[in-house]
């Protein structure tokens, strides 16, 4: 995606930069998606770590 960027800010024309512009929004959109994801995946672990703490602890 880098080079498509890069490319599209030195030598496209804006009719290809607008070609260019849903494929490259998809690649960006996979990308947040895996970091929400590994967020989420995160904050999960975090409760689950407490809720086992807890229950350890209560047992």
């Amino acid at each position: 995606m880098y080079s498509i960027l890069s490319k599209g800010i030195h030598e496209l024309s804006e009719n290809e930069c607008l070609t260019a512009f849903p494929i490259v929004k998809i690649g960006i959109e996979i990308i947040l998606d895996g970091k929400l994801e590994a967020i989420e995946r995160e904050r999960k672990l975090t409760e689950a770590r407490k809720a086992i703490s807890a229950l350890n602890s209560s047992l």
